[in-house]
């Protein structure tokens, strides 16, 4: 760990993104483990909550012209339940002063989530999952899953089997662990990262993992790896860092080596009360299922919220290249 030196005076903060919060909710302790979250992010950014709840689409019969079609009683008493039950969960977020409002949509559920949260402008869909193994996903990918890989909005995930007791309120996070590699890709969540540590008053992280076996305390260092943690790896965490610092944001460094997945989630259970920031492309289909990924294992193993940022389809340039140079050291 490498404390990158004393804290900026703060200057003009960034503009926050997270101003509309939009929540799944299907009713289960599993998916409600995020709201405390959702507070707090809430309350540090004045964000708007929608709380979503989506129906299985009433199957119809077409009608002809010897056809009697009934209501459809089943899905009109769902409704009722599920308006009932979103309105308590509303009741509870606005004594906490949140702006809330809920919504019902019958459909399918990842193009629900997906669709309302692009075209509603949301900036950040948050949701509690259950993890599942390996085998689990050989049979068919989870909603959480499917939405990391869909979702153009970033989400914050929070693992409910790992995430304390049922009826335990978590505390309030402390700091961010940001997840690098040297890429452009893990670039993509510093922004993100610049505005929940501005709103929140939270500590930084900046953890660049390099691929590789772990090493022990006093396993001797190669040249190579000397230069490597002193040049251009250093010299990529010394400018991200003074992003943060130029806002008044405390910031340290860290190089780990080993598993990138394991590795995030080991930091993070070390700071602890600290949300893992992230981006990343997912892998779909059977190479998703058999090799997964960073962020599937990251989320199935992590205690604490992880920010996953969405970066499929993107094109722009690196937001932190600098004259022209990347934040990598090289020419762009």
């Amino acid at each position: 760990m490498q404390p990158t030196g004393l804290r900026a005076a703060p200057q003009q903060r960034p503009p926050e993104r997270f101003r509309r919060i939009i929540v799944p909710l299907d009713g289960t302790p599993v998916a409600e483990r995020v709201l405390p979250y959702v507070q707090y992010l809430a309350s540090w950014s004045n964000a708007d909550v929608t709380i979503l709840h989506v129906l299985f689409r009433p199957q119809r019969p077409q009608a002809g012209n010897d056809t009697v079609v009934y209501p459809d009683t089943l899905h009109d008493r769902g409704h009722s339940l599920a308006t009932a039950y979103l309105a308590e969960v509303a009741r509870e977020l606005t004594e906490a002063g949140l702006a809330t409002r809920t919504v019902v949509v019958a459909g399918d559920t990842i193009k629900v989530i997906t669709t309302h949260a692009a075209h509603g402008a949301f900036q950040l869909i948050a949701m509690g999952t259950n993890a599942r193994p390996l085998l689990s996903r050989l049979w068919r990918e989870s909603i959480t899953e499917r939405l990391t890989a869909e979702s153009r909005v970033p989400l914050l995930i929070v693992n409910a089997r790992l995430n304390r007791q049922k009826y335990e309120i978590p505390p309030k996070p402390r700091g961010l662990v940001i997840a690098l590699d040297g890429s452009g890709t893990a670039r993509r969540a510093i922004p993100y990262a610049l505005s929940l540590a501005a709103a929140g008053s939270l500590s930084v992280t900046l953890l660049h993992v390099i691929k590789g076996k772990r090493r022990k305390q006093n396993e001797r260092v190669t040249p190579d790896d000397h230069r490597d943690r002193n040049g251009a790896t250093g010299r990529r965490l010394e400018i991200l860092s003074r992003r943060f610092l130029d806002l008044g944001i405390p910031v340290q460094t860290m190089v780990r080596y080993g598993p990138p997945a394991e590795t995030i989630v080991d930091v993070q259970h070390e700071l602890k009360d600290h949300i893992v920031v992230l981006a990343a492309r997912s892998r779909r289909g059977l190479r998703r299922t058999l090799l997964g990924g960073v962020v599937d294992r990251v989320v199935q193993y992590a205690a604490d919220p992880v920010l996953v940022v969405p970066v499929r389809g993107w094109r722009q340039r690196d937001p932190f290249s600098i004259d022209g140079t990347s934040a990598a050291g090289g020419q762009r």
